[in-house]
């Protein structure tokens, strides 16, 4: 690091497809509100000109962001003259970290061309029981490789997902490592809204029992089997309700399986919300019946308001922050044991208040005042590493 560059932050450029609420984009804008810009200034490439959730609260945090049009495998000249014109005319970039699964192994390469010293790839997913052939699998196997020759480092979220993107032994090589980056910010969570206050919002009765869900509507998420389960679940417990928490392509069949199995007014979509740690203090317990997920960031969210919570053996282990309050169920188990586990809390005591649950959060590694400072530790690590390394 010379003396010049050692006088100035750290520059960080992020590259995501859209910032909207999912969980890795939820921690970087909350990194962002803590980040001091004289010591670590993070930008953001996006990769398509729609306006996503954050943008514009990334923009009065001070944040820069570029539009670089989505790298198609078949058309990658478009992102990449984009990309290497941010990288050279906005630059210079101490550290670029990807988070767009596979094509990070396009992105890097890109950022070794431009001279960017940290090219950091982090995987948020595991998509391994998604079977792929023919070009998909070609391009699979070049964009890894990219990743293994181009990555100065490596971060994932889990075990599976670190399998999924850097290969199976990547245990072999240094340079990968588990870091979730997913903290969370738990100054929402100490605040009390009023369940009642919350359910009359959403129009649900004071006695009701309410599962919830928070996800994007996609097939990976399966609504469509919560649905299922839901209704085996109403004709045990009339009372119950189901809220479910976000938008996407496949809402409209799941308000259609809703409306055909009779459940009208049982179940309430909330579309996209911006304070889910509120709505969460308004459940009785969280379903999160995913295929896969590279953590499942709502989950230890929903730990953290104390709720029990019932997940798929999809959802990886490293998201179970306390024990105590998560069931774990096979997806080939029939929906009515689904149903019992959801009903497992109805009439009795949680096993921790929300004050114990919230303490035990802010213990752990989950907890964003504690894993932001070991990201800029590790930032500035890399950063003083690669210098030595060129002289």
């Amino acid at each position: 690091m010379t003396e010049e560059s050692a006088k100035r932050p750290v520059r960080v450029l992020h590259v995501v497809g859209q910032l909207n609420r999912g969980g890795m984009e939820t921690t970087l804008v909350a990194a962002l509100h803590r980040e001091d810009r004289s010591r670590l200034a993070s930008d953001f490439v996006v990769q398509t000109p729609e306006p996503g959730d954050y943008d514009e609260e990334v923009r009065r945090l001070g944040a820069r962001m570029y539009v670089c049009p989505r790298a198609n495998p078949g058309r990658p000249g478009q992102f990449a003259r984009a990309f290497l014109r941010v990288l050279r005319e906005e630059g210079p970039f101490d550290i670029v970290h990807s988070h767009v699964g596979h094509a990070s192994g396009f992105v890097l390469r890109l950022a070794w061309l431009a001279g960017v010293p940290v090219r950091l790839a982090h995987a948020h997913s595991d998509a391994s029981r998604i079977p792929v052939g023919g070009l998909r699998r070609a391009y699979v196997g070049l964009m890894r490789r990219w990743i293994r020759r181009y990555a100065t480092g490596g971060l994932a979220v889990s075990r599976a997902a670190a399998g999924w993107l850097f290969g199976a032994d990547w245990e072999e090589r240094s340079r990968f490592r588990v870091f979730a980056l997913c903290g969370i910010d738990l100054r929402p969570f100490a605040e009390s809204a009023g369940p009642a206050k919350i359910r009359a919002e959403l129009g649900i009765e004071p006695g009701a029992y309410v599962i919830g869900h928070v996800g994007r509507f996609v097939p990976l998420k399966n609504q469509e089997f919560l649905v299922r389960v839901f209704a085996e679940v109403h004709r045990q417990a009339p009372e119950a309700r189901l809220v479910l928490v976000g938008q996407g392509p496949t809402r409209e069949a799941v308000e259609a399986l809703v409306e055909r199995l009779g459940l009208t007014g049982q179940v309430i979509f909330t579309g996209v919300r911006g304070d889910v740690p509120r709505l969460l203090q308004g459940m009785d317990v969280l379903a999160l019946p995913s295929w896969y997920e590279g953590l499942g960031r709502v989950s230890p969210e929903a730990q953290a308001a104390g709720l029990p919570v019932v997940v798929s053996e999809g959802v990886p282990v490293e998201g179970d922050a306390i024990p105590a309050l998560v069931r774990r169920l096979s997806l080939a188990a029939p929906v009515e044991e689904w149903a019992a586990a959801l009903l497992a809390g109805r009439g009795q005591p949680r096993p921790l208040t929300r004050q114990e649950a919230l303490a035990a959060m802010e213990a752990s590694s989950f907890n964003l005042d504690r894993c932001l400072p070991e990201l800029e530790a590790y930032y500035e690590t890399a950063v003083r590493e690669e210098a030595l390394k060129h002289g």
